[in-house]
């Protein structure tokens, strides 16, 4: 059976991915991440790192955007499919074979 496209998002898991939040101004406040470091800021200029999917890290820029007022930049890292290769293979998810020039 194939599923549509609208099925396979419903049951696919969004990705879990590091965030670096970069938070700039505001009011200084601290505030506590289940499963992370306490999140301290200071009105000045912090990064601060989370592990979650990409709708749990926009929550969490709106609700400092909301309540603290600073001006909040999200990233998170991305691996070139090389990288994505490799570290499929060393997980043992596909054969791998390195190839060395001898010269």
């Amino acid at each position: 059976m194939v599923q549509s496209s609208e099925e396979y998002n419903k049951n696919t898991p969004e990705p879990i991915k590091v965030w670096t939040f970069l938070i700039v101004g505001g009011e200084s406040f601290e505030m506590e991440v289940a499963g992370h470091p306490k999140l301290i800021h200071m009105g000045k200029r912090t990064l601060w790192k989370m592990v979650g999917t990409e709708e749990a890290s926009n929550r969490l820029k709106n609700t400092l955007e909301g309540f603290f007022g600073p001006q909040v930049t999200k990233y998170t890292e991305s691996q070139t499919e090389e990288q994505i290769m490799i570290r499929k293979a060393r997980l043992g998810k596909l054969p791998f074979t390195l190839e060395v020039d001898d010269e």
